[in-house]
């Protein structure tokens, strides 16, 4: 039984502990720390190749990979919970205490003040109108003295503090344990084509890709055109960029990266060029991929395509030199030329491998390229929790510092026909001095008014 009442205690300092609640503060940081040094949700391979096989070994052994979901964090996160709750619930009875009404009145040797009076009542009455007017509620007890106070809730302050502590703490609790972030199977869209999101069981559509650049030709922002589809209907449409958030089925968005499709293009813009006159001929075509399109005498077809166009001799092949386009080509077949096929270069319009061999020649001016777009979406259900808790801190900081809890007591002694003030705040008492004095003066004013 001794052993028990020991156990208890010990729990019941240790849990209503300030020192305690720090501590594990730092540890939760100290974890936080880990989790953002360390990637989270990578693949074994990933963490073999980065710090090694003996280290990537103990990282996936201790869940530093998943730290967040981890006993390492569940459980400093669960003993300040308790902490928390166990310490608010012991202040809140001293706090009701202190601002609950009082049953007679009481002198504060440090803010006191005393007026002559005549009658007792008309002194009360003024008094009271004054302190009504510095926002103070009244309150009339029983052996006929006033009590007044202002900023009741600035004593709570810290108690909503503390509950915002606990919603944000449940919020990345409930992150931690059911959160889903898709960090392997990244949905990849072809600009114009859909995938479905088997999470929320819709199909998502990129409408359209684009990119803005500054007038010097620097890049400025992507721009993408997402919608929705659900059993055949567009349920819904946003436009993704740096400024806007795409958040849909409880899932946000994320736009991860995007690139240019290295072996196939949506389309090239080509001309008709006459040797003779040196002269392009008519107006510019646009060939999409693998089509078929007529171009004067001719009938083209866009049929390869390589960004970094490279000639290995060796092997008498054409490949590419990298997926960036720094040398772009496209492979164009043609009917009814001397020559059936051709390789344009996009950077050197005229220059091509298998020259025609005819009068007109088919010049490559631009490419159209397809841009493939990757999305990372993820699912936290404590976010909300975690705005709301941030909120709700905000409101409890401004309760602590920008209110300030203050009592006056007015009393008359008949006997001695004087009325007596005395007052108190339990923060910033040099602002409290100044307009106790200011009471004190206008109801000095007003009882010399009335004799």
């Amino acid at each position: 039984m001794n052993a028990a009442r020991v156990i208890a205690k010990f729990l019941k300092d240790l849990f209503s502990s300030i020192r305690f609640g720090i501590v594990l503060l730092l540890i939760i940081a100290v974890i936080a720390i880990v989790g953002t040094v360390v990637e989270q949700g990578k693949l074994p391979q990933y963490y073999d190749k980065l710090y090694g096989a003996e280290a990537a070994e103990w990282i996936l052994k201790l869940s530093i990979n998943k730290i967040y979901g981890s006993l390492w964090m569940v459980v400093p996160t669960v003993l300040l919970v308790i902490n928390l709750i166990y310490a608010t619930l012991l202040k809140i009875p001293s706090i009701v205490r202190s601002t609950a009404v009082p049953k007679k009145f009481h002198i504060n040797p440090k803010f006191s003040e005393s007026v002559s009076v005549g009658n007792r009542y008309d002194a009360i009455i003024q008094s009271s109108g004054i302190l009504k007017s510095h926002h103070y509620k009244i309150y009339k007890l029983a052996d006929g003295s006033l009590f007044a106070h202002k900023g009741v809730l600035s004593r709570f302050g810290m108690v909503v503090v503390h509950l915002s502590i606990l919603i944000i703490l449940l919020g990345g609790l409930i992150g931690a344990l059911y959160s889903y972030k898709n960090f392997v199977n990244f949905v990849t869209i072809d600009a114009g084509y859909s995938k479905k999101i088997p999470e929320i069981n819709t199909v998502m559509k990129l409408d359209r890709f684009w990119i803005d650049y500054w007038p010097d030709g620097s890049y400025k922002q992507y721009n993408t055109m997402i919608s929705f589809i659900k059993n055949g209907k567009v349920v819904y449409k946003q436009l993704l960029n740096h400024d806007n958030k795409l958040d849909y089925g409880g899932f946000r968005f994320f736009h991860e990266y995007h690139e240019k499709s290295y072996d196939r293009v949506k389309s090239v813009v080509l001309l008709l060029y006459d040797k003779r006159t040196q002269k392009v001929v008519g107006n510019s075509i646009t060939a999409e991929w693998n089509r078929w399109t007529k171009i004067g005498p001719y009938s083209v077809k866009v049929v390869d395509f390589v960004p970094d166009f490279y000639f290995d001799k060796v092997s008498g092949r054409i490949t590419t030199k990298s997926i960036e386009y720094n040398n772009p080509a496209v492979r164009i077949q043609v009917k009814g030329a001397p020559n059936s096929f051709d390789w344009e270069f996009i950077k050197y319009p005229g220059d091509s491998i298998n020259e025609f061999k005819g009068d007109m020649a088919v010049v490559a001016y631009s490419i159209n390229p397809i841009y493939f777009v990757n999305f990372r979406y993820a699912y936290n259900p404590g976010a909300n929790l975690i705005w709301f808790g941030s909120i709700i801190m905000i409101i409890g900081f401004m309760l602590s510092f920008y209110l300030y809890y203050r009592r006056i007591h007015i009393d008359v002694d008949s006997d001695a026909e004087r009325l007596i003030l005395s007052g108190n705040s339990y923060k910033h008492k040099d602002s409290f001095t100044r307009e106790f004095e200011r009471i004190s003066k206008e109801i000095k004013d007003c009882l010399r008014e009335e004799t």
